[in-house]
């Protein structure tokens, strides 16, 4: 999985999971899977990683990945 976005991509959240798409259409890539209610998606070229929030029963939390992890902020 790359996470180095170098050419235009649309990011977008679908509630279960967070997905970028080249601006064709021609290639679609999971990001992050296995969320309970992702929204607000957002991305830091600078430090490469995607940040979105989660939200649930038990309140919302605001998560992020960079490269091969995932932390809470």
């Amino acid at each position: 999985m790359n996470f180095l976005v170098e050419k235009p991509m649309l990011i977008f959240a679908n509630k279960h999971n967070i997905k970028q798409i080249d601006l064709r259409g021609m290639k679609i890539e999971i990001v992050v899977d296995n969320l309970t209610n992702a929204v607000a998606v957002d991305y830091d070229y600078a430090d490469s990683c995607f940040y979105w929030s989660d939200i649930s029963n038990q309140g919302s939390t605001i998560k992020r990945k960079c490269k091969d992890t995932v932390s809470e902020v």
